[in-house]
């Protein structure tokens, strides 16, 4: 696409406009992106890019300079390279679910790391049972959603529900724009495998870079105070998104939905999941094993002192 041309920019606007009136999650807000993206064009802002990657890149700072929705972009799907012959093939690795290492550390502690949530059949659903298994005989968790860019909502809470019992804890509800509905998310009577459960410390470590649905489960623990926060403020993306085409091979991803603590009644868009013990992230897991260790100490000479 030329990029210069403007009946082509101006169908490219109108579109975006469309998207955003009719879906973003905030109306009153996409109404501001498309003021201010019209104003841009009509400055001219736009006339000097020749290459629709940039624009693209352009459209997306201009829309979130207003919203600062960083689950809202604009994208250009341009040429695909083929794919690698078989010479060049390699085997893929075995899948991981999202899942990192899992290890032990000194004092019965367990650190896993986790770094999205896939999108979940009864295939995935078994195996990250398994994975969850492997750290319910822990007696403290360290949870490390430091790489965590988010996934599937449900997968969340699949997760959390390994850090909760049987009875089902109401730990979220999401307003879809498109339908005005607010369906809630409650953690499961069932799961594969064996549960953490309810009791055990649990730490979760954050960076930065922890995203959407990392962020989720973070923000969700730490309002039911089923976990202490370690690490740096995440990222602040609590919309969920659909991708819608454009013209001319450009698509943009529009939150259309919005989630809902139950306890805070809001959540942490915009704002990120604060830490209640703030420290840098390479320092968290650390920071974390030591305190999970106090805490064990703690409880040992309490059970200690009632006998």
């Amino acid at each position: 696409m030329a990029t210069g041309d403007q009946a082509k920019r101006r169908r490219l606007i109108d579109g975006i406009a469309r998207e955003l009136e009719a879906h973003y999650v905030l109306p009153e807000v996409g109404k501001r992106m498309i003021a201010a993206i019209r104003e841009q064009d009509a400055k001219g802002q736009y006339d000097a890019i020749t290459t629709a990657p940039v624009l693209a890149e352009r459209l997306t700072s201009d829309l979130r300079s207003v919203s600062h929705d960083r689950h809202l972009g604009v994208m250009f799907d341009g040429p695909r390279l083929p794919p690698p012959g078989p010479a060049a093939a390699h085997p893929p690795p075995p899948p991981r679910f999202g899942f990192g290492p899992i290890e032990r550390m000194a004092g019965n502690v367990a650190h896993l790391v986790l770094n999205g949530f896939v999108f979940g059949d009864e295939h995935v659903r078994q195996a990250i049972g398994g994975y969850m298994s492997q750290v319910a005989d822990a007696d403290a968790l360290l949870l490390d959603l430091r790489q965590n860019g988010g996934g599937d909502p449900d997968t969340v809470v699949l997760v959390a529900s390994y850090l909760f019992d049987d009875k089902p804890v109401h730990i979220n509800d999401m307003f879809s724009r498109d339908t005005g509905e607010t369906i809630e998310f409650w953690t499961r009577a069932k799961v594969a495998g064996k549960r953490f459960g309810a009791k055990k410390p649990i730490y979760v470590l954050t960076s930065n870079r922890t995203f959407s649905g990392g962020e989720a489960l973070a923000y969700d623990l730490q309002a039911l105070r089923r976990a202490i926060i370690v690490g740096e403020t995440t990222g602040g993306g609590a919309n969920l998104t659909g991708s819608c085409p454009l013209s001319d091979g450009f698509a943009i991803s529009v939150p259309n939905a919005r989630l809902i603590n139950p306890v805070t009644k809001t959540n942490w868009e915009g704002t990120g999941v604060v830490p209640d013990v703030k420290v840098p992230a390479p320092e968290a897991l650390a920071d974390a094993h030591h305190r999970a260790l106090t805490e064990l100490k703690r409880r040992r000479e309490g059970d200690a002192s009632k006998n």
